[in-house]
């Protein structure tokens, strides 16, 4: 079985978090509460449902361009799956984000000036080997000049 919920809004990269932990731990902390209820608020509206045996994690990343026309970097963007994840935890659809029950986590991004959200799926394990993913949409294409 799959489920999905949709949370809205961008989720802080790592790199908001050191920062925000080099001011202050408490400012650190306050960051992360924001992302949780952010991310359990999405998980009840979708009336998510206990998860009982292993799945995937499919993460759909759609990300603005910033002002200036820059992208945030994937591996900061995906750093946030640690608060998905905790938060799974504590509004119990999954027992634990150990290797037991998490067995892949998959990031799939796209780039676009429409608003920023995250789908999350969780896929039952045995189903995953059918999901198919889609590329990466909102880049720029370079040549690599062989033209």
């Amino acid at each position: 079985m799959t489920q999905m919920f949709r949370i809205e809004g961008r989720l802080h990269s790592r790199n908001e978090y050191d920062s925000a932990y080099s001011a202050s731990p408490h400012k650190g902390a306050k960051l992360k509460q924001q992302d949780m209820d952010a991310v359990e608020w999405a998980i009840r509206a979708n009336s998510m449902r206990k998860v009982e045996g292993p799945f995937d994690l499919i993460c759909f990343w759609h990300e603005p361009r910033q002002g200036n026309g820059a992208l945030r970097d994937p591996d900061n963007i995906a750093s946030a799956v640690k608060v998905i994840l905790d938060a799974l935890q504590s509004t119990r659809i999954i027992g634990n984000d150990n290797p037991h029950w998490v067995k892949r986590i998959v990031h799939c991004f796209e780039y676009n000036n429409a608003s920023p959200h995250v789908t999350v799926a969780l896929v039952d394990y045995e189903e995953s080997a059918t999901v198919t993913l889609p590329p990466v949409r909102g880049l720029k294409e370079e040549s690599d000049g062989s033209d």
